[in-house]
């Protein structure tokens, strides 16, 4: 067998060698190296189960933890302290909307929104949200659309400038489930 594989190189046109090797060169010099660092509590993290990761447009990495919210620049971790207006609870998922802001969807039923460097907790109709929120996004009229793990949907609309904001939830019967993992 052997013999039949020297045989064959042997026969093979110098060009087709020389462009072979050549190929391989190439595939190697194009190949990209990818780096990962592994940010952890003793960085400052809340805590080890991280729920969501998002990236704003300025390049700062937001963690969404079991037991609350960090930035992360590539450098350091900063955890956002409770008192910055968060609602209770871990933070389960994060978006951000058409105006930049960082929607946080707590474990236990919480919604924080941004407003600069501080958050503000949002009330979303009569009635507190228990379940988890799963999963956040916005139409293209500027509707927030609010999943939960056990209370189904909710449509949060801001309102216009000094009109208070509504939210109105989807039932089972018209359409939506009441475990929602993803929007």
């Amino acid at each position: 067998m052997a013999w039949v594989v020297c045989l064959l190189w042997r026969d093979l046109p110098m060009r087709y060698l020389l462009s072979f090797v050549l190929g391989l060169g190439l595939l190697a010099a194009s190949a990209q190296r990818y780096y990962f660092e592994n940010v952890s509590v003793t960085h400052g993290l809340p805590a080890s189960k991280v729920y969501a990761v998002l990236q704003d447009s300025t390049g700062l990495v937001w963690l969404g933890t079991e037991s609350g919210l960090a930035s992360y620049d590539g450098v350091e971790v900063v955890a956002v302290p409770s008192n910055a207006g968060m609602a209770g609870g871990g933070i389960r998922s994060l978006f951000i909307d058409d105006q930049k802001r960082l929607w946080c969807g707590h474990l236990g039923g919480g919604v924080s929104v941004s407003e600069g460097r501080r958050f503000r907790s949002i009330k979303l109709g009569n009635e507190p949200l228990t379940a988890d929120i799963t999963a956040i996004s916005q139409d293209a009229s500027g509707a927030i659309w609010i999943g939960t793990f056990g209370e189904g949907v909710l449509r949060f609309s801001p309102g216009e400038a000094g009109a208070s904001p509504t939210a109105e939830r989807i039932e089972e019967a018209q359409g939506a489930n009441a475990q929602i993992t993803g929007v």
